[in-house]
């Protein structure tokens, strides 16, 4: 038996997506200390990312998930408009463990690979660690400075991006291929053959699974998230 459970947020559908982001997270708030792992979905995630972002921080301040404490493990990524219903332009989705106690995590960050997110005004965990549970926020191809590496070229992100999960993971003596599957998320849908193709080629035997999404910068064409149990 899995020592998580997996919850949706009630939907909102009045107001703008900053407004909705606030009560979204407000909902989640009084199991914050629990949740272990967020997926922020948005129908237009080129306009409203950044309002989502302010609005995240907003409640992460009141409740101490600070640049000088710690944050929870993520994806925000833009779904095609069909997933929402009409008026909702966010979707919150979290991963709570009942009596969760924060000496039972291990945070992970790799900063030769890449940055801590609260140096570019986000705030999430790159990974974290709980009773052998690997959990992997959505990673692209990004450099130790928080830069977009590869910039319009689909096949070098998709190998980055993987290798940064991996090089993630060696620092914590795991390796990307103990996954059984992984999630990635494909900006152009046009790409996404070519995406699992490479997917299926470097990670052999492990399931891989693309689909339409748009990550949260422009320049970034492909993200990857997975979550296992420890070899």
């Amino acid at each position: 038996m899995k020592p998580y459970i997996l919850v949706k947020i009630e939907s909102v559908t009045s107001g703008n997506a900053y407004q909705q982001t606030i009560k979204l997270f407000t909902r989640l708030e009084p199991l914050l200390k629990q949740t272990i792992r967020t997926w922020v979905y948005l129908k237009d995630i080129d306009v409203d990312y950044n309002d989502m972002v302010l609005a995240r921080n907003e409640v992460f301040d009141r409740n101490n998930l600070v640049p000088e404490t710690n944050f929870i493990t993520s994806t925000a990524i833009g779904l095609p408009k069909s997933n929402f219903f009409k008026n909702e332009f966010i979707q919150l989705f979290a991963l709570i463990v009942p009596d969760l106690k924060q000496e039972d995590l291990i945070y992970m960050s790799n900063e030769d690979i890449m940055p801590n997110t609260s140096t570019y005004g986000v705030r999430f965990e790159r990974g974290v660690i709980f009773k052998n549970y690997y959990i992997i926020s959505g990673t692209a191809s990004i450099d130790k400075n928080g830069l977009v590496k590869y910039v319009g070229e689909i096949e070098k992100q998709t190998y980055h991006a993987l290798d940064n999960i991996d090089k993630l993971l060696l620092k914590y003596n795991q390796t990307v291929y103990n996954t059984k599957e992984i999630l990635g998320y494909v900006r152009n849908k046009k790409d996404i053959t070519v995406v699992k193709e490479i997917c299926n080629k470097k990670l052999h035997n492990i399931k891989c699974n693309i689909i339409e999404g748009k990550v949260c910068r422009p320049e970034w064409l492909v993200e990857f998230e997975t979550m296992f149990e420890g070899k």
